[in-house]
C-alpha cells in the first residue's frame, strides 16, 4: 500500500508519469509493485508484462 500512495503522490506532483497504455497502464503499475516486492523478470512494458503474467500464472 505504502508503494501505491507514494507513486499517486508523485503523480499529482508531476513527478510520476501520466497514464500512458504502453508504458504506464494498469499492468505495468502491477510490474513495479511486482518488482518492489522482489520479482525481478517481469517486464515494465504493457504487452511484455501481459504475455509474462499469462505465462507465470495464466
Amino acid at each position: 500500500m505504502a508503494f501505491a500512495e507514494v507513486q499517486m503522490a508523485k503523480a499529482a506532483r508531476g513527478v510520476y508519469p501520466r497514464y500512458d497504455l504502453d508504458n504506464q497502464s494498469c499492468v505495468t503499475y502491477c510490474a513495479q509493485v511486482l518488482r518492489a516486492g522482489g520479482v525481478s523478470d517481469i517486464p515494465l512494458e504493457t504487452m511484455s508484462g501481459i504475455k509474462w503474467l499469462l505465462q507465470a500464472h495464466g
